[in-house]
Order: structure tokens, then C-alpha cells, then sequence
């Protein structure tokens, strides 16, 4: 789930290759992925609750408000009336909460 979601908003340098329009149905399907993988992972945290401490819950529950966010964020940047018509980038803070994304989960698995 990580790691789909860090795709959608990238921190640090990308380069791209490929056309414009490919490039969208990619980050469209990069999303459809990596929502599903975030629901997944929410429910597999939900029906292990009773399992796992407190404190370990509490650190995945804040993984996963962050990838919330910047799935939120992915879909801010299009109009809903056509799909996939790209309105704005993303911004600072998009990018930042990636690595803060990133950094909890280093330091959920080490």
C-alpha cells in the first residue's frame, strides 16, 4: 500500500518517458491499485485489532491517515465531470506528506 501511494504523488526527482495520455491511464490505474490496497490494508488492520498492541495499532493507523490524504490529494487534482482532465498539480505539502509517509513506515517495520 506504501509503496502504491508514494507512486501517486512522488517524492523527489521522476522523469517520465512515455506519452501524455499514457501517462495518465498509468497514474489512474497506479490509484485504482493503490486505493484497493489501502482499503485492504485498513481492514486487515481493523480485523487484527484485538491482536496486535495498542501502540503498533495507533503507528498503522497514522500510515494509513496519510495515504488517505494523498490519495485525497490525487483525486483533487482532477474534474470529476471528465475523468482524468487534469486540473492542478500537486502542491508542497503533497509532496512532503509522502516522505512523512515513507519515514513512518521505515520506522514501523525496523
Amino acid at each position: 500500500m506504501v509503496i502504491g501511494v508514494c507512486v501517486l504523488v512522488s517524492y523527489g526527482l521522476v522523469s517520465v518517458i512515455i506519452s501524455e495520455d499514457d501517462r495518465k491511464k498509468q497514474q489512474h490505474e497506479n490509484y485504482l491499485e493503490a486505493k484497493d490496497a489501502a482499503v485492504e490494508a485498513q481492514n486487515v488492520l481493523h480485523a487484527n485489532t484485538a491482536f496486535i498492541s495498542k501502540e503498533l495499532c495507533g503507528k498503522y493507523n497514522e500510515i494509513l491517515e496519510l495515504a488517505k490524504l494523498q490519495l485525497n490529494a490525487y483525486l483533487r487534482r482532477f474534474n470529476f465531470s471528465y475523468l482524468l482532465e487534469e486540473r492542478d498539480g500537486f502542491n508542497q505539502k503533497d509532496f512532503q506528506r509522502t516522505k512523512e509517509l515513507q519515514d513512518k513506515w521505515y520506522d514501523l517495520v525496523d
